[in-house]
């Protein structure tokens, strides 16, 4: 039931980021403001949809990507998300 839910998330996560493509792209050259916000919001569902493949991996519904990985890298990039007032600055 969980993948079937993540699936679904997925797929309105993909309808919900192709809009902000759209809209991004019929924005014109000086909307700076707007342009920002738009690329925040992609960038949100872009993690969104990291974290819902990787629970797809988790649940055996997805393949897992093997890899070698720097642990003292991680680390250092997860320090700012333990600092209280920079949560939003997590990668």
């Amino acid at each position: 039931m969980a993948a079937a839910i993540a699936h679904t998330f997925n797929n309105q996560l993909q309808i919900v980021t192709a809009n902000l493509e759209l809209a991004a792209r019929e924005l014109p050259q000086d909307a700076t403001g707007p342009a920002k916000r738009l690329t925040a919001a992609m960038l949100a569902s872009d993690k969104a949809a990291e974290i819902v493949g990787l629970t797809l991996t988790y649940l055996g519904h997805a393949l897992a990507r093997l890899a070698p990985l720097d642990l003292s890298d991680v680390c250092r990039r997860s320090l700012p998300c333990l600092k209280p007032r920079c949560r939003n600055t997590c990668a």
